[in-house]
């Protein structure tokens, strides 16, 4: 008995190590970025169908994930909250400094609710979106610098 516990355990805490290890790694389609010292995994939002369809529909998002919008020319693009399913905060870039920051937007919790419609009143190139909290946790603030790689 104790030695089929044995040969169970050597089978599977190998296994176990390697299933938590490779779910902790992000897909192969995310890009890390920094904003300030933090990192985050992106997606990259640049087609017109991945603009409008964002983060719409997804039941999360993971822990310093998010998506990343990017323009070519800077400019006043709106963003609204249709179809979201928990709240945001929105990290407006422009030439990759931080210009404004909108945090805890709320989601539409009723189908019949108004979705939020958001502007930036400073003309941006990108706009991150990541979990509503995110900028507090990680004391994002304007000024704060982009690193692409």
């Amino acid at each position: 008995m104790l030695k089929t516990k044995k040969i169970w355990f050597f089978l599977l805490f190998p296994l176990s190590l390697f299933v938590l290890f490779n779910l902790r790694k992000p897909p192969d389609s995310l890009t890390l970025i920094k904003v300030g010292k933090t990192p985050v995994w992106v997606e990259i939002a640049s087609k017109p169908a991945d603009k409008i369809k964002g983060l719409s529909g997804r039941l999360s998002l993971a822990h310093n994930q998010g998506m990343l919008f990017v323009y070519d020319q800077p400019g006043f693009y709106s963003f609204w909250m249709k179809g979201m399913l928990f709240p945001l905060d929105f990290i407006f870039i422009k030439d990759n400094e931080v210009v404004e920051i909108v945090e805890n937007v709320p989601y539409p919790k009723e189908e019949k609710e108004t979705p939020v419609i958001l502007n930036s009143s400073q003309a941006f190139d990108m706009v991150l979106e990541v979990n509503a909290g995110f900028v507090k946790e990680n004391k994002i603030k304007t000024g704060d610098q982009i690193e692409r790689r």
